[in-house]
């Protein structure tokens, strides 16, 4: 009796299974995702970038000009800053200057990497004040 038992409730499993089967799936529904994809800024928008670009002018004509220009095509012993802001981030502008070691540069005379000869101390020397100022000022030139 326990076979014919098993034997019925296998049967009705099986045919449980094979009409679930012949049945239409059911629609799918939209499910919202969250992405880490960072968020994308139209070229024509400026990203919201704390500090004044007006006070950030006095801190890179003190500690910044005598290195870098911010004229096109005038490099100095540093990069020109013209165009920075079309072509660095926030945090790779802040980066560079609180830890200029840490980013790669290649020349653009040997297209090898090359370690940044710019002083390392600013990230101790600039107030917090001051480093958003003239991220704010570089950043400005798009």
């Amino acid at each position: 009796m326990v076979k014919t038992h098993t034997f019925a409730l296998l049967f009705l499993i099986l045919l449980a299974l094979a009409a679930s089967a012949c049945s239409p799936a059911p629609e799918p529904t939209a499910v919202p995702t969250q992405t880490s994809a960072p968020l994308q800024v139209a070229p024509t928008q400026t990203p919201t970038i704390p500090g004044d670009a007006a006070a950030g002018k006095v801190v890179f004509e003190q500690y910044c000009q005598e290195c870098h220009s911010t004229e096109e095509g005038v490099a100095l012993e540093g990069p020109s800053m013209y165009g920075a802001g079309r072509r660095m981030t926030l945090m790779y502008a802040k980066n560079s200057i609180i830890d200029p070691k840490g980013n790669t540069i290649i020349s653009s005379e040997t297209d090898k990497a090359e370690e940044s000869s710019m002083h390392e101390g600013y990230g101790d020397e600039l107030t917090e004040k001051e480093l958003e100022d003239v991220i704010a000022f570089i950043l400005s030139f798009r």
